[in-house]
């Protein structure tokens, strides 16, 4: 797998996929997305898969993109297996950078479909409140793409912006003195991208608000909502809800850090869990986490609790069956590491 960097909105376990054994016998209807919601029981037999599972479907939302500055004009992906969390800001930093005709100005303006820079078409409905033709404070964008290319992606569905809060130069980096700061939720409406080279498909239904500042050298935020579903050609499908991830990457030092609250439902798993980090999860440059402890909680109070070693490589692993209330006490499992997870 991919480093195990979960930098920034690291949803850790956004999806566990690899099905998941032993789970909750209890039957539940399934999620509007089709992914069953019922609890998963977590024992000592699946509990290295349900790692597995976590660690690889985790990529889908939350691989490092590798960018300068979260909330500036250059967002670039450093891997082919792009995060929600790259194309989310890839598509901010487009609909930052959009300037509209003074003929179109007003304060809700629709720009007919025009054709994208290799092939396909886009339209726009902009809420511009103050009529400068540029995304700013209190303003709102929906974006519809129909086959929309520009080389290196091809997207499909709409994505609306609406912005509480900018701060800061557009397309210039923050300072200490003056950081670029943002504040924006989007929502998703069968959204897809994807990436032309390798032909990964990421989609995506639901909302996302960031809460990001950059000074040049720390980019901190948070990335939260109330749901959203994945479905990764890489990752399989996963649901969100209620999650809340905290973050910073500092250029100087390299150092990263990332904290998780959330329930996740995965199809491959057949149900939920509820994840989150007691002790952030921290390291160094594209290396993965040295320290750091993620608890994933199912049915019945099971646990499975993942602390990052600080080798770098190594990842300790307890189950406890009935959770720390229950009489079964808590069984370490064999360490694993980070690249067999």
């Amino acid at each position: 797998m991919n480093n195990f960097r979960l930098i920034v909105a690291a949803s850790c376990v956004a999806a566990l996929a690899a099905g998941c054994g032993g789970g909750s016998k209890t039957s539940a209807a399934p999620a509007a997305s089709g992914i069953p919601t019922a609890a998963v029981k977590i024992t000592a037999a699946n509990a290295s898969t349900v790692a597995k599972g976590a660690v690889n479907s985790s990529q889908a939302a939350v691989n490092q993109s590798g960018q300068a500055s979260a909330v500036g004009a250059m967002v670039t992906s450093s891997s082919n297996r792009r995060s929600v969390k790259d194309i989310a800001l890839m598509n901010f930093a487009r609909a930052r950078n959009a300037k509209l005709s003074p003929s179109v100005l007003g304060a809700v303006t629709n720009v007919p479909a025009t054709a994208c820079a290799t092939s396909g078409t886009v339209s726009m409905s902009m809420n511009d409140v103050n009529g400068d033709g540029t995304m700013g404070n209190g303003d709102s964008l929906t974006i519809n793409f129909a086959a929309c290319s520009d080389g290196a992606t091809v997207e499909n569905g709409s994505l609306t912006f609406a912005i509480t809060s900018l701060s800061g130069q557009m397309g210039t980096a923050g300072t200490p003195g003056a950081p670029l700061t943002a504040s924006f939720k989007m929502t998703f409406v069968n959204f897809s991208s994807t990436d032309v080279a390798t032909n990964a498909k990421d989609s995506m239904n639901g909302d996302i608000t960031f809460a990001t500042s950059d000074d040049g050298d720390t980019t901190t935020g948070t990335m939260s909502g109330t749901s959203l579903t994945t479905v990764s050609s890489i990752d399989g499908t996963s649901q969100m809800s209620n999650y809340s991830i905290s973050f910073s990457d500092t250029i100087s030092t390299s150092g990263y850090g990332f904290g998780i609250g959330m329930t996740t439902a995965d199809a491959a798993m057949g149900g939920s869990v509820t994840i989150a980090t007691p002790t952030q999860f921290t390291g160094t440059g594209a290396g993965d986490p040295t320290a750091g402890v993620m608890t994933i909680t199912g049915a019945g109070g099971s646990t499975l609790t993942l602390t990052a070693q600080a080798d770098g490589t190594t990842v300790t692993q307890v189950v406890d069956e009935d959770g720390a209330a229950g009489s079964i006490a808590p069984v370490t499992l064999a360490s694993t590491t980070w690249a067999a997870l």
